[in-house]
């Protein structure tokens, strides 16, 4: 029987990981990301992967095994951090193809989405809610139940979309209902009448910001990306953000070049789904921690880096306006009563302290704030991210 361990590295509580020799695979060797001064890509026998025009690229039993001119990223981050829009992102700039067909297939999700925050909200909605006639009270009603809410999307009419309109007014109007916990809710609730009609084609701003809980780890494979004078292959790899699946995470640390750490500043008045007391921000600086934990205990640690992408940016500068950081962590002390840049930079101050108690130097940690849904993100993040990334590589 696998021995317990009490480290988050490899889960609290759960068996020990299966060595390599266990599992009849070699072990494999930890290199970080080196340029070939001749080669330009790396042949594909060298990292096998599934199809990169597959949209859903299953990462299990895949290998990271570095080449020359290769760079291994991986996409850490709790749930709705906007991991998966980041990846989304990745695929835009460098696999058109896998971003556009993502997009075609995002019109069901979307559906979906939908769909569940009816029955999310209406289940919210008190006894003595005003209703515009018992028609709207009929759907609201019927919403609350998952079979029937679903018989009623399969179902769809121009009457029945605008009812669900005239619901979304009652739901928005209601104090008791605890509405948007992400801002995708808004923003797809709002357009409703647009996203459910039969011919509805999402724009790439719908596909960014259609939020899809990640099933399963993905990985993708970007060649002759073309950084400097050379081109680079690029590995991104996506793991899920729930609490339960972190577990998962540190497997493959050994084998990753750059961690992308992302978390949300919008995420500093909400709770979490799993734990309703918990503050999703105060989760992330926590995760962030455990990461920390792990890294340090690599022996190839130094030669990698660490990114922290604060993301939804622009959510964050509306939010403060109306409810101040200092009201969710009172140890923020403002000289500005809801000032965004103080804000931003105790959050930021927040994951710079977390790495030094755990004895990682804050040089090795480079912070941005970030906006994933924002249109110039791939000029903005990732094309800057690349630049500086393999200047670093040449300089060794």
């Amino acid at each position: 029987m696998n021995k317990l361990k009490s480290c988050l590295c490899c889960g609290v509580g759960s068996p020990e990981p299966i060595s390599p020799a266990a599992t009849g695979r070699p072990k494999k060797k930890s290199h970080a990301a080196q340029p070939h001064p001749d080669a330009t890509d790396c042949p594909g026998e060298n990292m096998p992967l599934t199809s990169p025009t597959q949209n859903n690229n299953n990462s299990k039993g895949l290998s990271l095994k570095p080449c020359a001119n290769s760079i291994n990223f991986m996409l850490l981050g709790t749930s709705g951090s906007g991991k998966t829009t980041i990846f989304k992102q990745f695929d835009k700039m460098f696999q058109a193809d896998v971003f556009t067909n993502g997009r075609a297939a995002s019109i069901i999700a979307i559906k979906e989405f939908v769909r569940s925050c009816f029955t999310r909200f209406t289940r919210q909605l008190p006894d003595d809610t005003s209703y515009p006639s018992e028609e709207i009270q009929s759907l609201a009603m019927s919403l609350q139940d998952t079979t029937e809410s679903r018989d009623i999307f399969d179902n769809l009419d121009d009457h029945i979309i605008d009812n669900l309109a005239l619901l979304w007014t009652v739901i928005k109007e209601c104090s008791c209902v605890a509405v948007c916990q992400q801002e995708s809710d808004y923003f797809f609730l709002e357009k409703l009448q647009e996203c459910l009609k039969v011919n509805y084609i999402p724009s790439d701003d719908d596909y960014l910001r259609c939020r899809v809980e990640t099933q399963m780890s993905e990985r993708r494979r970007y060649d002759n990306v073309p950084v400097g004078s050379k081109t680079w292959a690029l590995t991104l790899t996506d793991v899920r953000g729930n609490k339960d699946d972190r577990r998962s995470w540190f497997g493959s640390f050994d084998e990753v070049d750059y961690f992308l750490y992302v978390a949300s500043l919008a995420d500093y008045n909400l709770t979490m789904e799993e734990d309703t007391s918990k503050n999703r921000l105060q989760d992330s600086l926590e995760t962030f921690s455990d990461v920390m934990e792990c890294l340090k205990t690599l022996s190839n640690f130094s030669r990698k880096g660490v990114i922290v992408l604060l993301n939804k940016e622009d959510s964050f500068k509306e939010k403060i306006a109306k409810d101040p950081l200092e009201k969710h962590f009172p140890k923020f002390q403002p000289n500005r009563p809801n000032d965004v840049m103080e804000s931003k930079m105790f959050v930021k101050s927040q994951f710079l302290q977390t790495a030094k108690k755990k004895g990682i130097d804050t040089k090795m940690i480079d912070v941005k704030f970030t906006s994933a849904i924002d249109k110039k993100f791939g000029d903005k993040i990732i094309h800057a991210l690349l630049k500086n990334i393999v200047q670093q590589i040449i300089k060794g």
